[in-house]
Formats: C-alpha cells, structure tokens, sequence
C-alpha cells in the first residue's frame, strides 16, 4: 500500500537544501547518504528528497513553473 503524496512545505524544501549542502560540503560535491538526510525531514522517504532535489530544485533553487497567459 503506498503512502498518499503532499506538497513540500517551504520548509521542507529549506531542511533539505541545508542537508543536501552539508554533505556535498564533505563529499566532494556529491551527495551518498539520502537516508540520513531523510531521517531529518519527517514524513520523507530518502526516495522522496532525492527525486525532490534532482526534479524540484535547480542548482538548490526552487524551480518555478511559469505559467502562460490565457
């Protein structure tokens, strides 16, 4: 049974970026341990800050859909 999907509060998105910088920080630029990062945003798989950092963010910048005018 899978979990049902929600938002990223902004807060969210900033605990992640935190996480993500301090261990690119380490690591030469890279990021190994998605768990640890996950386990410090509750309610988050390592899954779900992974694919919300490579799909949602951009250079750890929150991407912004622009939208056409109508």
């Amino acid at each position: 049974m899978s979990r049902p999907q929600r938002r990223w509060t902004a807060e969210e998105d900033s605990k992640l970026q935190r996480e993500v910088e301090a261990q690119m920080a380490v690591n030469d630029g890279s990021v190994h341990d998605w768990n640890s990062i996950a386990q410090k945003i509750h309610g988050r798989s390592n899954k779900d800050c992974r694919k919300r950092f490579y799909n949602g963010m951009v250079d750890g910048l929150r991407k912004v859909r622009s939208e056409a005018p109508h």
